[in-house]
């Protein structure tokens, strides 16, 4: 981990101070404190929030499941040695509440009123496409919501009887088999199990963003963290929907805690996902994998962002799904100040891939982050400071204070956002041109002047 030199100079000596307060006659102020201090490069804490609903179990181009995949990736990346050192905590997504079951052919199954709820598919159409609205629909045909099959023929999925086009049919709700055949409700038609309902419990799954606020495995450092986030991932079978909205907005919730109890850590979450939002969101009709409740999400990881955490977004698709996800993963890492999702395709290297992307984040998320302490609890005022980059040549750039990134028009730096430097730690930014051109130099250091508010004696 690379450190920086730390010089505070405080400009003002009692001599000087007590010439001033004679000559213009105003009472002297108390000395400057004794404060020293240091800055390094800001420790990098991660929250791991990762999709662990059903699709997951897809196998990828080389014979793994996207599970397995991740799995391998993240025993990479938490056993690698630049990683030591690194916060790590996990947390999983869906949440699932056993006591309500997953399919329902009535409100009643779920115990709750309005609770079950049928999908949404392109109607008529022979290969039952899921859509949230009629465009979706390339077949021809309208968005509805499923209510069963026309029987007796069973020539067509339906959502009214104008669905069903065979003389005699009416449409009739159905349910399914554990080999996904179908099946009527009430009657022995599976050739083994029950049928089950085609519709969905809505409470089947934890909605609520306190839910997925606490880390299945709380954070801890690397190398000594690396067996329990593997324990704790190998302990989760996936199943169930995507609830993306409160799984995202209950990771960046348990991250700004942390943060604020570690003021000079530099705390972040990587979002790790199969699939678009399903449920959990009013912005979702029925339980589709749609780009509705992509904004919402968005929303979520730029309040993140106001509060000092970035969302780092890793998605992981067949093919097929490249021309909704991409920019709906996109638009969630723009809003979560990261620029763009690693998008990774399933006919790839999905391993190698993912190992690429977080060794990427390990590098990138904390590099231009620098923690100040006072070794005492002593406030640093930033309008006080004066920070400079010094190159291994002796050289050096004066850096200007700005309020924000959006805000840098030179070499310079910016509070990071909600960090109090009054408490005497906090951290700063480098403005990322001067990260990237100043700053990227081996052996460039950090010096920060501080000096006395003497405004009162003129």
């Amino acid at each position: 981990m690379k450190f920086f030199a730390l010089t505070l100079l405080f400009v003002s000596s009692l001599g000087t101070v007590a010439a001033c307060g004679a000559r213009t006659g105003l009472p002297l102020p108390e000395p400057c404190p004794n404060v020293s201090a240091t800055a390094a490069q800001a420790p990098l804490d991660v929250f791991f929030l990762v999709d662990s609903s059903g699709s997951m179990t897809f196998v990828t181009a080389s014979g793994k499941t996207k599970w397995a995949s991740i799995r391998a990736a993240l025993d990479g990346f938490l056993h690698a040695p630049a990683s030591d050192g690194v916060g790590v905590a996990i947390t999983f997504f869906p949440r699932i509440d056993a006591t309500i079951p997953a399919a329902c052919t009535t409100d009643g199954d779920c115990g709750k009123p309005g609770a079950c709820h049928y999908p949404w598919l392109c109607l008529p159409d022979p290969n039952g496409t899921p859509c949230s609205g009629d465009s979706d629909c390339a077949m021809g045909g309208h968005c509805k919501q499923l209510k069963g099959a026309c029987l007796p023929s069973v020539s067509a999925l339906c959502a009214t009887n104008a669905d069903c086009t065979m003389s005699g049919d009416q449409c009739q709700t159905v349910g399914a088999c554990s080999d996904n055949s179908l099946c009527i409700p009430g009657m022995a038609s599976c050739a083994s199990g029950a049928c089950g309902g085609i519709g969905a419990c809505a409470n089947h799954t934890f909605c609520d963003a306190g839910s997925y606020a606490t880390p299945v495995q709380p954070i801890a450092s690397l190398p000594g963290a690396a067996a329990p986030i593997l324990a704790a991932f190998d302990a989760r079978m996936p199943d169930g929907a995507t609830p993306t909205l409160p799984a995202v907005t209950g990771a960046i919730d348990a991250a700004k805690a942390w943060a604020a109890a570690h003021p000079t850590h530099e705390v972040v979450v990587i979002f790790a996902t199969d699939g678009l939002p399903t449920l959990c969101d009013p912005a979702i009709p029925g339980d589709a994998s749609t780009p509705e409740g992509v904004a919402h999400v968005a929303g979520a990881a730029g309040a993140g962002v106001a509060a000092g955490i970035d969302t780092y977004v890793i998605g992981v698709f067949a093919p097929n799904e490249e021309a909704t996800s991409p920019p709906s993963l996109n638009e969630i890492a723009m809003a979560g100040g990261t620029g763009s999702a690693f998008v990774i395709q399933t006919s790839e290297d999905v391993t190698g891939k993912l190992t690429d992307a977080l060794t990427t984040v390990r590098e990138r998320a904390a590099r231009c982050t620098i923690a100040i302490s006072s070794s005492n609890g002593a406030p640093i005022d930033l309008a006080q400071a004066h920070l400079s980059l010094k190159h291994p040549d002796g050289s050096t750039v004066a850096l200007q204070r700005f309020a924000s990134q959006a805000d840098c028009t030179s070499a310079g730096y910016f509070p990071a956002p909600s960090s109090d430097m009054m408490s005497g730690a906090g951290k700063v930014v480098l403005c990322s041109d001067t990260c990237t051109a100043e700053y990227a130099a081996p052996g460039t250091m950090v010096d920060v002047v501080l000096t006395c508010d003497t405004s009162a004696l003129f």
